[in-house]
C-alpha cells in the first residue's frame, strides 16, 4: 500500500504542478502543498482511525480493507477538495493586450 500511495502523491504533486503553471502562479510551492494535503490526512487516519478499525472488540471479523485503503482514499478526497476550494480562489492569469 505504501508503493500506491507515493505513486498517488507523486501523481498529485504533478497535478498541482500544472495548475499552478496554468494559472501563472508558482508550481514548486502547489507541488509540495498537494504532496502535503495528501500525507496530513493519510497520517490523521492511520494514527486516529485505523486502531478503532483495527480494535477486535469493535469489528467481529478483525482488521478490514477500509483499514488498508482507508488513509490513502482520505488523502485523495481532502486533496481534490482542497484543489478545488483553492481554484475558486485563484485569479487566472492577465493578459495585458486582451483587453484592448
Amino acid at each position: 500500500m505504501r508503493i500506491i500511495g507515493g505513486i498517488i502523491a507523486i501523481l498529485i504533486a504533478v497535478w498541482f504542478y500544472r495548475t499552478a503553471e496554468s494559472k501563472g502562479a508558482e508550481p514548486f510551492p502547489w507541488a509540495f502543498a498537494g504532496a502535503i494535503f495528501y500525507y496530513i490526512p493519510m497520517g490523521l487516519w492511520t494514527w486516529l482511525i485505523n486502531p478503532m478499525l483495527k480494535n477486535p472488540h469493535m469489528t467481529s471479523s478483525g482488521p478490514s480493507m477500509l483499514a488498508g485503503l482507508g488513509p490513502t482514499m482520505a488523502g485523495i478526497v481532502i486533496v481534490v477538495l482542497v484543489h478545488q476550494f483553492v481554484l475558486l480562489k485563484i485569479k487566472p492569469p492577465q493578459n495585458p493586450g486582451a483587453g484592448e
